[in-house]
């Protein structure tokens, strides 16, 4: 996501452009700033915290909530409820129940802890620290033209935070840390990893929306895939669980990841109902008013053990599959 922020704060032509990426090879986002035209004097001043764990009504699907989805992820000061900040030379690490979060900050940086209750009141955030049960950490910096200011949060699994030492060096957790140094180089790689992915698929139509769509799909595709479970999930982002079928597996041929459709037909074949085929097919459920058969959608030949027939959506792709990798092969009658 890219920004360009203007304000009458940083003078007549001033403008700070805020590029936020997701990390291609880790758990963590980097954020690079840098002002152009902005008068001298100028401090930037960011904020992170507030660390529930809340994931929605529906593990966090869009639309089913009862706020609009803006207001949905905005911080509330009782995210920040049990959250403990340590602060360090080149960043800090946040504690919470779900999970702990690492940051990373320029060297030249001022972090302080703050109150979350002033989330949205910039002059009180950037006051001397205070004691609070709700903290936020809060960074200050001055904004020098020309000079890209890199932020990075990354995700730590719990048993290697108290290897996280201060964050501007060498790590012995077993996650790769990010390091103010490499922040820049980082940030370099996954924005070459991206540009890759989206040519990886091209489109050519009058329609420049949908031609900048393709690329957005193949996007979509890879963050659909998961590298340390072996299978398509049901989604990127919410809903991030593995699922067998629908449109996912299809992507994986189509974009020359047959390594990857080899391991997700892999894996789901393994689960196979292979139970005695019954004598006589159980009726249909009255608690559902004869619209589904659970008993006999979970017999033999079953893959998944979900509500719903994911066995035609995952014989299909496997054809497709066989017919892309196997074509001209001695072997493959």
């Amino acid at each position: 996501m890219r920004y360009e922020i203007r304000d009458p704060l940083l003078g007549p032509n001033g403008v700070l452009r805020v590029s936020a990426l997701a990390c291609h090879d880790a758990e963590a986002f980097i954020v690079q700033t840098e002002a152009e035209q902005v008068p001298d004097g100028v401090e930037f001043l960011w904020a992170y915290g507030g660390v529930s764990g809340q994931r929605g009504r529906r593990d966090g699907d869009i639309g089913t909530e009862d706020v609009p989805i803006s207001q949905w992820f905005q911080l509330r000061p009782e995210f920040a409820d049990e959250n403990a900040i340590q602060l360090s030379s080149g960043g800090f690490l946040l504690r919470a129940k779900p999970g702990f979060i690492a940051g990373v900050s320029p060297p030249t940086s001022r972090l302080t802890v703050a109150d979350a209750s002033n989330w949205n009141d910039p002059a009180a955030l950037s006051r001397e620290p205070v004691a609070t049960t709700r903290p936020i950490v809060v960074g200050h910096r001055r904004l020098v033209n020309g000079e890209p200011i890199f932020l990075a949060v990354q995700r730590v699994p719990s048993g290697d935070a108290a290897a996280v030492p201060d964050a501007d060096s060498a790590s012995t957790s077993r996650v790769s840390l990010i390091t103010a140094a490499e922040m820049p180089r980082r940030f370099e790689a996954s924005e070459r990893y991206f540009a890759a992915l989206r040519g990886r698929f091209s489109g050519e139509t009058p329609d420049p929306f949908l031609n900048a769509a393709v690329g957005a799909l193949t996007i979509a595709a890879d963050a659909g895939w998961d590298e340390t479970q072996k299978a398509i999930m049901h989604g990127a982002i919410a809903w991030r669980t593995k699922l067998l079928g629908w449109r996912g597996p299809y992507s994986l041929d189509t974009l020359g990841w047959h390594d990857r459709a080899r391991q997700h037909f892999t894996y789901w074949a393994a689960p196979q109902n292979t139970k005695p085929v019954p004598e006589q097919v159980p009726p249909a459920d009255e608690s559902a008013n004869l619209a589904r058969n659970e008993a006999g959608l979970h017999s033999n030949g079953d893959l998944s053990n979900s509500h719903y027939d994911m066995n035609l959506v995952f014989i299909d792709p496997l054809f497709r599959h066989l017919r892309w990798t196997c074509r001209g092969r001695k072997d493959s009658g």
